[in-house]
């Protein structure tokens, strides 16, 4: 899923990540550009190989339906449940957490790795 795999490889938080519009995206130099980060200062996001084909992909779907330039790189009928559902499908198991609305993480296991979705950041460790 592209969005785990933008948040994994940028460090970006969730707020910073479903709020980017594409035209602060420039694959081409490979980093994104956030006007408003957590401390109030815009900053640089440097794009790894693995996020910048992430992005590639999600704005290869975006070209597909004439999307604006300067529209969500999440849509937000993509956004609910979205990662939820993946993992859902996918077999995953969630070993605590309950809703997005409590402090309390979710945390998931894939089998392989642990998947730790917090309501503002991401982080993932291998299994013991």
């Amino acid at each position: 899923m592209a969005q785990i795999d933008v948040a994994l490889n940028t460090g970006m938080r969730k707020s910073e990540q479903f709020g980017l519009t594409w035209n602060r995206v420039y694959l081409d130099k490979r980093f994104v550009f956030l006007d408003t980060a957590k401390n109030g200062h815009s900053r640089y996001v440097c794009l790894n190989k693995r996020a910048k084909a992430a992005f590639m992909f999600m704005k290869e779907r975006h070209d597909q339906i004439g999307g604006a330039k300067n529209a969500l790189v999440y849509r937000a009928d993509r956004q609910r449940g979205g990662l939820t559902m993946f993992l859902k499908k996918r077999g995953s198991t969630m070993l605590s957490g309950t809703r997005s609305d409590t402090p309390q993480p979710a945390v998931w296991s894939c089998g392989a790795c642990i998947l730790l979705s917090c309501r503002r950041s991401w982080g993932t460790g291998p299994c013991a």
